[in-house]
C-alpha cells in the first residue's frame, strides 16, 4: 500500500517530463494540431462535394441521353411506314424505259389535276390526286409537301404534319416544307414546335415574310408579346405593305402599354386596309385604347364600343 503511494507520484513526474520537453520544443503544438485537423476536415468536405457533383453530372448526362434517344425514336415512329430507311435504300423494280415513261406520265397527270383542284380550292379532289400520284411513286417529296398543304386546308393537321415529315425525310433541305409543317403544328396548338419549324424555314430563307409573321403569331399565342413584336417587324421589313403585321404590332404595343406606338402602327394598318377601323373597335387587345381620343381620331369613330 505504501509502495503504491510512492510509485504514483514518481510515475506522474516521469510521464510529465517528456510532455514538458515536447511543449518546450514545440510551444504551439496544440494550435498546429488543431490547424491540421481543420485542413483534413476541409479536404474531406471538398472530396465529398466533388463526389456528389460528379454523381449529379452523371445522372444529368444519363437523363439527357435518354431524352435524345426517345426523341429520335419518336421521330422515326412519326414517319410513314411506307418510308422506312431500308426501303429508300433499295432499288425500285426495274421496268422497260417505255413502262417507266408511262408511270412518269401518269404521275405528272395526277399532279397536274391536283394543282388545278387546289387552285380552285377543291382540296378534297386535290388530295385524291396527290394520293394517286404517290401510289405510283411514293418517293416524291413535292407531292408529300403539296398533300400536306391540302390536308391543312381541310383541317387535318395531324396528317399534314406526317406528310411534311415524309417530305423532309426524302429531302430535308426544302424550305417551304418547314413552313407548311409550322402551319400544321400551329393548327394543332403546338406553338413551341411550330416556332421551331418556322425557324428552320428562316435559316434556309431568311427573307420569307410569311414565316416571320406566322412565327410572331405563334409567339403571341404563348404570351411572348415582345418577341412576337420583333417577329412582326421582321415580316414588315421583308414585306412593307403587310397590313396584318402592322395591325398585330399595334395590338402588341397596346398590350405592352405603348400607346403612341400602338396608334402609329394601327394607323398604318388602316391606311393599307380600312377594315381595321371596325375590327379595332371590338379587339380586346386594343381595349385599353378604346376610350382614347387619339384612337377615335385614327379609327374615324366617335363612340368606340
Amino acid at each position: 500500500m505504501h509502495l503504491r503511494k510512492l510509485i504514483s507520484p514518481l510515475a506522474m513526474l516521469l510521464l510529465s517530463a517528456p510532455a514538458h520537453a515536447a511543449r518546450t520544443q514545440v510551444p504551439d503544438l496544440p494550435a498546429k494540431v488543431a490547424c491540421l485537423e481543420r485542413m483534413v476536415f476541409t479536404l474531406g468536405a471538398a472530396v465529398t462535394a466533388l463526389s456528389v457533383a460528379i454523381l449529379a453530372l452523371s445522372v444529368f448526362l444519363f437523363i439527357e441521353l435518354r431524352k435524345l434517344h426517345n426523341m429520335r425514336r419518336e421521330l422515326e415512329e412519326m414517319r410513314s411506314p411506307l418510308l422506312k430507311k431500308d426501303d429508300l435504300m433499295t432499288t425500285r423494280p426495274e421496268g422497260s424505259p417505255e413502262e417507266q415513261a408511262g408511270k412518269d406520265a401518269v404521275v405528272e397527270r395526277h399532279m397536274t389535276l391536283a394543282s388545278e383542284a387546289a387552285a380552285s380550292r377543291r382540296f378534297e379532289d386535290a388530295l385524291h390526286e396527290y394520293d394517286l400520284a404517290l401510289k405510283e411513286n411514293e418517293f416524291l417529296p413535292d407531292a408529300w409537301n403539296l398533300k400536306a398543304v391540302a390536308l391543312s386546308e381541310l383541317g387535318r393537321f395531324e396528317e399534314a404534319v406526317e406528310a411534311c415529315e415524309n417530305s423532309l425525310f426524302l429531302k430535308s433541305g426544302m424550305p417551304h416544307v418547314w413552313k407548311n409543317k409550322g402551319y400544321a403544328l400551329s393548327g394543332l396548338g403546338r406553338f413551341e414546335e411550330a416556332i421551331e419549324a418556322f425557324e428552320h424555314m428562316l435559316k434556309l430563307s431568311p427573307g420569307d415574310f410569311e414565316s416571320w409573321y406566322s412565327k410572331g403569331v405563334a409567339l403571341a399565342k404563348l404570351g411572348r408579346t415582345e418577341d412576337a413584336l420583333a417577329a412582326y417587324y421582321k415580316a414588315i421589313e421583308a414585306r412593307p405593305d403587310l397590313h396584318e403585321a402592322y395591325y398585330n404590332c399595334a395590338c402588341s404595343h397596346a398590350l405592352m402599354g405603348n400607346k403612341d406606338a400602338a396608334l402609329a402602327d394601327l394607323e398604318k394598318a388602316i391606311n393599307l386596309n380600312a377594315e381595321y377601323k371596325q375590327t379595332s373597335r371590338a379587339d380586346e387587345d386594343l381595349k385599353s385604347l378604346h376610350n382614347d381620343e387619339d384612337f377615335k381620331r385614327v379609327t374615324g369613330v366617335t363612340d368606340p364600343v
